[in-house]
């Protein structure tokens, strides 16, 4: 009798207190995966009143990966008070702690894996939600999902990849520009840039590009990608891309098979760039180590309409509509030096008035000595601890918790 009292008065504990009194690996993923808000406030501040969850602690617990995904399952991811549902699968028989690339497919994968049936990789989705196009709350719904299956699935988060068709084919290029450096690569298929995106193509530097699409298409995509391709060594990008002959917006492509096996030919990689130059046509354009709050609105308006020359020929004037727009962006550069045992982080900023620094895993560790500066002036200084609370924000906002952020700092242009 005693013993089924105990058992009762377990399950009427509130979330919170089982919480408090879990592992702490257990009561961060607990937090984290908070599928409501309040809940996820409520449940940080117990966590972090916690007299075993020190910076260190809980940095360890939270990047201590769970048992990889063998054969297929379900999870949900919670989002601005959403849940999305993400379905993922996995080979069930592979080896002990080998990690494993990331196919994140907005719609289907079409005919992309038909010639590598034997090639390991975790293929993820979800289903349950579409934000407005071009939006941030899409590209944050999807940054969010692709790192919750790296997280969840024993992915490789040096070979994380997206793909999609139509909408999700646009998405890829979207996502990539205006989230660049978190995946390694993408195939859109049947999508590409638009035109008001072709600004922040240098963002793609570093990022691996496969485009499959009919040469039925409409016109003004197939003319977006082949530009693309034509001006991609003068950018220092990597593009290869299919046409399909004699095919429209239609699935699966030919093709496709052949990105297929050029995204599992790309090596995945684990190269932290010290120097980049981050684009944004406006706020919330986010890299992993800076993120974008707010810039000057007039640097970054496009024109409704571009007066151009009727003397030129139809490619020319489209040309002369992307170099009027290209000047419309603001930017952000950051180079990364080490001088004896300090790290300093030079920033210069053009048409950005705020932004947010994340001294973020692998670029930097516990314990390193940094100086963050803006021109000639320091902005901060200090041996790098983890801040708990930044820590667990950071994951629960971007899904991140192989890259995690152990201190932010609030950067004025």
């Amino acid at each position: 009798m005693t013993k089924r009292l105990l058992l009762l008065a377990a399950t009427l504990l509130p979330m919170s207190s089982l919480t408090a009194q879990a592992p702490l690996t257990d009561a961060v993923t607990a937090c984290l995966d908070a599928l409501d808000d309040a809940d996820y406030e409520r449940l940080r501040g117990e966590l972090l009143a916690r007299s075993d969850a020190t910076g260190d602690a809980l940095l360890a617990a939270m990047t201590t990966r769970p048992e990889p995904l063998r054969g297929e399952t379900t999870f949900l991811v919670p989002y601005h008070g959403m849940k999305l549902e993400v379905k993922a699968r996995a080979p069930a028989e592979r080896a002990p702690g080998q990690l494993l690339p990331v196919l994140y497919a907005f719609n289907g994968t079409g005919d992309l894996l038909a010639g590598v049936e034997k090639q390991p990789v975790i293929v993820g989705s979800m289903t349950n939600y579409m934000a407005d196009q071009f939006s941030d709350m899409e590209r944050n719904a999807h940054l969010k999902t692709l790192n919750a299956l790296a997280w969840r699935t024993g992915g490789d988060a040096n070979a994380l990849w997206w793909t999609g068709f139509s909408w999700g084919g646009h998405a890829c290029w979207d996502d990539s520009m205006h989230r660049p450096g978190w995946a390694r690569g993408f195939v859109g298929r049947g999508g590409g840039p638009r035109r008001t995106s072709f600004r922040l193509l240098p963002n793609l530097v570093g990022t691996e590009m496969l485009s499959v699409c009919g040469t039925k298409e409409d016109p003004e995509l197939l003319w977006n990608l082949r530009e693309v391709k034509r001006t991609q060594q003068t950018l220092g990008l990597r593009f290869t891309s299919w046409e399909a002959a004699d095919q429209g917006h239609v699935q699966p492509l030919t093709g496709e098979r052949e990105a297929g096996l050029a995204m599992f030919a790309t090596k995945s990689s684990d190269e932290r760039p010290q120097q980049f130059t981050l684009l944004a046509d406006g706020p919330n354009v986010e890299h992993p180590l800076f993120l974008v709050v707010e810039v000057d609105e007039r640097a970054v308006v496009v024109p409704d309409r571009v007066p151009v020359s009727t003397s030129l020929s139809p490619d020319e004037q489209r040309r002369a509509t992307v170099r009027a727009m290209l000047k419309q962006v603001v930017s952000v550069r950051w180079q990364i030096t080490t001088k004896g045992e300090v790290k300093t982080v030079a920033l210069q900023g053009k048409g950005v008035k705020r932004g947010r620094l994340a001294l973020r895993g692998p670029w930097f560790a516990v314990g390193d000595q940094v100086r963050v500066v803006v021109g000639s002036k320091e902005i901060w200084a200090g041996k790098v601890e983890v801040e708990p609370r930044t820590l667990l924000d950071e994951a629960r906002r971007t899904g991140d918790r192989l890259r995690p952020a152990l201190r932010v700092v609030e950067v004025a242009f």
